[in-house]
């Protein structure tokens, strides 16, 4: 254990090299990273409204009537892609740049929360080497998804709150900002509707009622964006109709259900290692501290309620990001670990407060295990963003693939593909998804009913992953049905229509 606690001390020493090292390592697993099935969905919905000024979704025709108007949609997040589309052309790691580009806001709200509000370096380089060798960033910093543009809002909106609440210099254009931010996140993705309500709680905290009221009012006109086409449109009915058969919330209305989500939620913070070492680590610091502040005070002070309260109410990140799970165990339809990402700047500013300040006798005693929980943190970064590197050169990039397929497709053709075969051929064609079949069909899918929509939808050409579905393997190695494989890339193959 001795070993150990030399641990975080070489850590304070050699921070800025180590964040560095990780630095680069993150910056080593955007090269010839493959599109996933939400970088090309999103990517869609943004081409669309690029081109029509409406987002929509072919692939995904017959669903909702995704395929004519996509009213429940992620709007703020899918306008940006637009204009990433409009400025640098269509392609996969245009789209992913939306991972970095919410990032690098992340980190410039932390600057100003640590060099203008703390007046600390050491903590901004606490939380920059934290974020950089965090497993989770690697990959949602380089995913064309809204997660972190959402932590980047909700912990600007913090950090200006905590600026107008508590800061000498504060004006009321601090809680105006706040408010701002905290409007835009849920324009961005509904999820963000937890840094209005728990900026709200934050503020009736610290009796800022005044503040409260205009932040509620200009919250809540910025929130307003988000139904403006609905309210052009008429569209109303349209809006809940997909809102309450969408497949990612449908199975969430009901007591039952949302009971079940609310048992499994803390399954956000443990789903796999990326998220636990996160959670192990802020759980050892939160220990820590207990530990010294029972061994420090004295009486009724002494309890296990009364340290657990002045643990957190000490902190102000604590106490936003207690309002914040409070809130979102209430609200969630889902509990997926992709959604720590909301929490994840919070709880790496809770943890570099704790890393970056002077230890007490009492809690130096337990820096052994700080130091272990630190290590595994970095351990498992490393090893997740080595393991993407290694997959980045052994796989085919699937945009090359594609290219050279469409070489043998005809332009105007009706294609079946998979989400990713968006990059970089899709304009020249009228496509459709399998994941779209799949969804529409839920636990139908087979060859009768597969064919059937092929048929209906004109399908000339279907692009089939090697993960081929169950429902359409080659009745002999080079035909499936009145389809004859005419091409195969690594593992994609092309199959035309007699």
């Amino acid at each position: 254990m001795k070993k150990l606690s030399n641990i975080l001390p070489f850590v304070e020493k050699k921070i800025y090299y180590l964040a560095l090292f990780f630095g680069v390592l993150l910056l080593a697993t955007y090269y010839q990273r493959n599109p996933t099935g939400d970088d090309a969905w999103f990517a869609e919905q943004s081409y669309y409204f690029w081109k029509e000024g409406k987002i929509r979704s072919t692939f995904f025709t017959g669903l909702l009537d995704w395929d004519q108007y996509l009213y429940v949609s992620h709007k703020l997040f899918l306008w940006i892609g637009a204009a990433f589309m409009a400025l640098f052309g269509v392609s996969s790691y245009v789209s992913k740049l939306f991972g970095v580009f919410s990032l690098l806001l992340l980190i410039l709200f932390a600057y100003f929360y640590c060099y203008y509000l703390q007046k600390n370096t050491k903590l901004f380089a606490w939380f920059f080497l934290l974020l950089v060798a965090n497993s989770l960033v690697g990959g949602m910093s380089f995913e064309n998804r809204p997660d972190i543009f959402l932590g980047a809002l909700g912990f600007g909106s913090f950090t200006f709150l905590l600026a107008a609440t508590s800061h000498k210099s504060k004006t009321a254009w601090q809680i105006v900002l706040a408010a701002i931010l905290a409007g835009l996140a849920p324009v961005a993705h509904l999820n963000g509707l937890i840094y209005g309500v728990a900026g709200l709680l934050y503020l009736g905290y610290k009796r800022q009622y005044l503040y409260a009221i205009y932040f509620s009012v200009v919250a809540g006109g910025v929130f307003g964006l988000y139904f403006v086409d609905i309210l052009a449109n008429q569209a109303w009915h349209s809006w809940w109709y997909q809102l309450r058969n969408d497949p990612a919330t449908q199975n969430s209305f009901g007591v039952w259900a949302k009971v079940k989500t609310m048992l499994f939620f803390f399954n956000i913070f443990v789903e796999s290692p990326e998220q636990l070492v996160t959670t192990l680590l802020l759980l050892t610091i939160i220990s820590v501290d207990y530990y010294h502040l029972s061994t420090t005070s004295k009486g009724a002070d002494k309890y296990f309620w009364a340290v657990a309260k002045n643990l957190i109410l000490n902190n102000e990140v604590f106490v936003y990001l207690s309002g914040l799970l409070l809130v979102f165990w209430g609200l969630t339809k889902s509990a997926t670990g992709i959604y720590q990402m909301l929490f994840l700047p919070f709880m790496c500013m809770g943890i570099a407060n704790y890393l970056a300040q002077d230890k007490p006798k009492e809690a130096k005693k337990m820096t052994s295990f700080v130091s272990l929980a630190l290590l595994i943190y970095f351990l498992v970064g490393f090893i997740g963003n080595v393991q993407r590197i290694g997959n980045n050169f052994s796989n085919d990039f699937k945009p090359k693939v594609y290219k050279e397929i469409a070489k043998e497709i005809p332009q105007g053709s009706t294609l079946i593909v998979p989400l990713t075969m968006f990059f970089n051929e899709y304009p020249h064609y009228k496509v459709l998804s399998h994941t779209g079949y799949q969804v529409i069909h839920k636990n139908q899918c087979n060859e009768t009913s597969f064919a059937a929509w092929l048929d209906k939808h004109n399908v000339e050409y279907i692009i089939l992953d090697e993960d081929k579905l169950s429902y359409c393997l080659p009745t002999t190695p080079n035909k499936w049905k009145n389809y004859n494989l005419i091409k195969k890339i690594g593992e994609i193959s092309v199959w035309k229509r007699e």
